[in-house]
């Protein structure tokens, strides 16, 4: 989950929430606002447990983008 500051965003607070599907060898290349702020939480998943496929294509955008209203 990655919690940024994002000021076009219509919300009280101002904050984009996303999520991403990661790789070990994906890189995570963020740009912050100058005076922003940011925060990554970042969770494992036993691919054994989650329906894991290795040959499955993995999509490299975030799936969602949950503003907090």
């Amino acid at each position: 989950m990655i919690l940024s500051d994002d000021a076009t965003l219509e919300t009280r607070t101002k904050v984009r929430i996303e999520t991403r599907d990661l790789r070990r060898e994906d890189i995570i290349d963020l740009k912050a606002a100058a005076n922003g702020g940011m925060a990554i939480r970042l969770q494992h998943v036993d691919p054994a447990t989650a329906g894991f496929n290795p040959n499955k294509a993995v999509e490299k955008f975030p799936k969602r983008t949950d503003p907090i209203r």
